[in-house]
């Protein structure tokens, strides 16, 4: 019953928005995740982004879909990735990988198929450079799955799926929770932040195949630290660990040809005289290589740090409040002349211009209303 039903989703009408604001030469499409919670968001939406003046047109719906909470985008197609929950015949939710095509002109977004993700809902969606492999973390059951792509896009079924075991000190930490996975520049490697386990966990990835294998010795953080997301340095020898329940950030150096990690800094994301409960979110490398920023979610600010030439290594230089509300994604343009910030308490979107020589934001008059964004991605055709 369950294999019928879910065969009869890829012959299911889904209804579409439009995107209706002319397409300029220094427009890019800019695309929200959102979650359901108070049953505003409808699905995936997405605005023109001018790269002049940092306006948003408004956000309109490009592709019904329940609860995507993160998206990414293949890299050599116009094809959009998401996860999402679909109802099964006994009314219980069960998580999905979806795909879309991309419309570049309108933003508006066709299904191409859909895949159980495994488990009752994922948190992260990754594509390898190939285009071959998309990747997903399970936060709610502490697995990774790997699904292979045809030449289309399409997914197929998941070809792997391991369960990670485990736990750590913290009430949260009763067993494991992955929260994502990302790969390597070199595509060698997949990097899974483990929430519950205090660990980031090397695979090996091969598209030919689409498999992946977990490698030994995982990166231990500190025992309650919860790491969450990660992101590689521009010399690709650095990895920025955000750890989510103690709010710290984590430099390593990154050997690409074990994928290894070896701790060799630890920075506060927090002012020393913050009171109050405090959730670590996101963070990301500015293109430059010169700046890394960092949401934290309770005491709602993007943290600004200066990262050091060839050592990697980080200085706190400010933070941005303005505006922010409940930062659980953000995102940077390509020309990293912008940076875009979901604020999921606020139902917003909020546009910060980034000086170019200090790294330092401020704010614009640019706001786009958005249903509980939690996650923020430019479409790079």
């Amino acid at each position: 019953m369950i294999v019928r039903f879910f065969r009869s989703l890829f012959v299911a009408p889904l209804w579409f928005s439009m995107v209706t604001p002319a397409t300029r030469a220094a427009d890019a499409l800019v695309y929200f995740g959102t979650v359901n919670e108070n049953k505003t968001s409808e699905g995936i939406y997405v605005s023109h982004f001018d790269s002049d003046t940092g306006a948003l047109s408004p956000a309109v719906l490009a592709g019904k879909i329940l609860n995507p909470s993160f998206i990414n985008f293949h890299p050599k197609q116009p094809i959009l990735y998401s996860i999402g929950q679909r109802p099964a015949p006994n009314g219980k939710l069960f998580g999905t990988v979806e795909s879309f095509t991309v419309d570049s002109t309108t933003g508006k977004l066709t299904p191409i198929n859909v895949q159980p993700a495994g488990g009752n809902s994922l948190c992260y969606v990754q594509i390898d450079a190939t285009g071959k492999l998309a990747l997903g973390a399970s936060y709610n059951e502490g697995f990774v799955v790997a699904f292979p792509l045809q030449a289309d896009g399409a997914l197929r079924e998941h070809s792997t799926l391991i369960r990670h075991s485990g736990s750590s000190v913290h009430q949260r930490q009763k067993g494991p929770h992955a929260h994502c996975i990302d790969i390597d520049p070199g595509n060698r490697f997949a990097l899974v932040a483990d929430l519950g386990l205090d660990q980031v966990l090397s695979y090996r990835i091969d598209p030919l195949t689409g498999t992946i294998a977990q490698q030994p010795e995982p990166f231990k953080t500190k025992p309650g630290a919860g790491p969450r997301h990660i992101a590689f340095g521009l010399d690709e020898r650095h990895v920025y660990v955000i750890s989510e329940i103690d709010s710290t950030l984590t430099l390593a150096d990154y050997d690409p040809e074990t994928g290894r990690l070896t701790e060799k800094q630890t920075v506060p994301l927090l002012p020393t005289d913050f009171k109050g409960l405090n959730t670590a979110a996101e963070v990301v490398v500015h293109p430059s290589g010169k700046f890394l920023y960092a949401s934290n979610r309770g005491h709602d600010s993007l943290a600004l740090f200066a990262i050091a030439p060839g050592t990697g290594r980080l200085t706190f230089v400010d933070y941005m409040r303005e505006g922010i509300k409940h930062p659980r994604h953000f995102t940077i343009d390509p020309s990293g002349h912008w940076l875009l910030c979901g604020n999921r308490d606020a139902n917003t979107v909020t546009v910060y211009r980034i000086d170019p020589q200090t790294g330092r934001l401020t704010t614009t008059p640019h706001v786009a209303k958005v249903p509980m964004p939690t996650c923020v991605k430019f479409f790079r055709p």
